[in-house]
């Protein structure tokens, strides 16, 4: 498995998806100082709190992240299984299911993985510099430091989950902007609830996902065994 999961690196240019990766990073840390220092000239009280603001970047970070897993997904499993990659894909002497696993694990992983990353290093480098300067009239606990990395933690992995689903319906409907559509619909459902409740029915949600993401995978597995190469 993680042979093909790394061939599937090597095939699709990983190097493009992670300098997306960046560029979300680089782009939600602008937006983490923008809101604060609008909140602070504006005297807005919702984000002149840390908890506020890390809350507001985790909906942010799930949307941006689900909608590039959709997007990788797009191009890896969608384009795959509905062009004329199909007869290519199908002559490899290695099992129909392996192959789409290996893809769905190479998306999932990936995502997860970016979305800590851009997320830690956005938190690491504004909680350093407002204990320099601090630009919110908030107090940097290690109890609110604690909360986001456990929300970072949760956001990744809801997020992991969200991606299988979105591909699900884009390879159902046979359509990549109807992959990336449904990832931007679910995130922002999804991360709303998330993030305006609490860390328990954070939990159950995931395992929810989780839970239908085994069943769809286990039914496209099957379509994909049906499939005609010709």
């Amino acid at each position: 498995m993680f042979k093909f999961i790394s061939l599937e690196m090597h095939k699709f240019k990983i190097r493009t998806y992670v300098l997306a990766s960046i560029v979300s990073c680089i782009a939600l840390l602008g937006f983490t100082y923008l809101i604060s220092v609008i909140s602070r000239v504006e005297k807005d009280p919702l984000f002149q709190s840390y908890s506020n603001i890390f809350k507001f970047i985790g909906i942010m970070s799930m949307i941006i992240f689900t909608v590039l897993s959709a997007v990788m997904y797009s191009r890896i499993v969608i384009e795959d299984y509905i062009g004329k990659r199909l007869v290519l894909l199908f002559s490899y002497p290695v099992s129909r299911s392996k192959i789409f696993l290996a893809k769905v694990c190479f998306v999932t992983l990936f995502t997860v993985i970016a979305l800590m990353f851009s997320n830690v290093a956005c938190l690491f480098i504004f909680s350093i510099t407002e204990l320099i300067s601090p630009i919110v009239r908030d107090t940097l606990t290690p109890f609110c430091l604690l909360n986001t990395l456990q929300s970072i933690l949760l956001t990744a992995l809801t997020v992991g989950a969200l991606g299988i689903l979105s591909m699900t319906v884009g390879f159902i409907k046979k359509s990549m902007p109807t992959t990336i559509i449904t990832s931007f619909a679910f995130a922002a459902t999804v991360g709303n609830m998330i993030m305006s409740g609490s860390l328990e029915i954070g939990l159950i949600l995931l395992g929810i996902l989780i839970a239908l993401d085994v069943l769809v995978v286990r039914e496209i597995i099957k379509k994909i065994n049906q499939m005609d190469s010709i």
